[in-house]
């Protein structure tokens, strides 16, 4: 199963296992889970950006989706391991990590390198889904820096591995 809601990356990967550990080991409803993750996290906003953490987290298995709702895992993963999880199960993930090169590329380019992936029911859903997912993208790249994978450098983007 792929996923497609990417946050806001932070501005450390600590605050990514503090939306984790907000979450309670013992699965409760996702309202709640949402709630927490609001009130014990730099989340801000509303529930629809809990919502889309808590389905990031489930992305990168730091968080389950089970029957009573969401639940933590005992999961501590590497920044390697969640490297992995996140190209494997976040939809476009991979491909725009293979579009980032050893020389400094922008966003905007890495988008016009995948945009011929991106489903023509995605195209469909919003007037502007370039720029919907040209900051999908974007996004996709600072997370792909938060796990080591790439740098920011010169205005730009690239692989460090």
């Amino acid at each position: 199963m792929r996923f497609k809601p990417v946050p806001e990356p932070p501005d450390s990967i600590e605050a990514l296992f503090a939306v984790r550990d907000a979450v309670p080991e013992t699965p409760v409803p996702e309202a709640d889970c949402c709630q927490l993750v609001v009130e014990h996290t730099s989340v801000a906003g509303e529930r629809d950006v809990a919502s889309d953490w808590l389905t990031f987290c489930r992305a990168l298995e730091l968080v389950g989706e089970f029957d009573q709702g969401y639940g933590q895992t005992d999961d501590s993963p590497s920044r390697e391991l969640l490297a992995a999880r996140f190209r494997d199960r976040v939809v476009l993930a991979e491909s725009v990590a293979a579009a980032v090169d050893t020389e400094p590329i922008t966003a905007a380019h890495v988008f016009r390198r995948v945009r011929g992936e991106i489903p023509e029911w995605e195209r469909r859903r919003a007037e502007d889904w370039e720029a919907m997912w040209t900051a999908r993208v974007r996004r996709q790249l600072e997370w792909l820096g938060l796990f080591d994978e790439i740098e920011r450098v010169d205005g730009g983007y690239r692989r460090t591995r």
